[in-house]
């Protein structure tokens, strides 16, 4: 194009047009199908970089299993063109974002039951010492105050 710009005898201008009809061509289609992903496709793939950053302290607690999904979906930070994987990166995302609901679960009631253990022995030992019961805090507020947490 900056060759086109330059040029000032009309026969060499056209004719330069001419030869460059494919590449031109392939510019004017490139061009669209940006303006179709910015306008169509540009804040999911925001939500996805979000989603990646977001979790990157996460991915760690994922099975191995995910370890591919994950390397995949990282891929779309420096992706030259992610205009036409946008298909596998949304899907890749809900699956990892499934899988890490079900480790969010698992780990909250891991987190309640060694709660609960703690307060078993917390309730043993107070009862021992002749400790009053309203003297420390109370199990069900503490462990839904944890879960709330997450």
């Amino acid at each position: 194009m900056s060759r086109w710009n330059s040029e000032r005898e009309p026969k060499k201008f056209f004719e330069q047009i001419i030869n460059a009809r494919q590449s031109a061509k392939a510019l004017i289609d490139k061009r669209k199908m940006i303006g179709e992903f910015i306008t169509d496709q540009l804040a999911k793939y925001k939500i996805i970089c979000d989603f990646v950053d977001d979790n990157r302290d996460n991915w760690s607690f994922l099975p191995e299993s995910c370890t591919d999904i994950v390397k995949s979906l990282k891929s779309i930070i420096d992706e030259p063109w992610p205009i036409d994987k946008m298909v596998p990166y949304n899907k890749m995302m809900r699956e990892l974002n499934a899988q890490l609901e079900e480790v969010k679960k698992t780990k909250v009631l891991e987190i309640e039951r060694v709660y609960n253990d703690i307060f078993d022995q917390l309730e043993k030992f107070a009862a021992s010492k002749d400790v009053d019961r309203d003297s420390f805090a109370r199990r069900d507020v503490s462990i839904m105050q944890k879960k709330e947490f997450f």
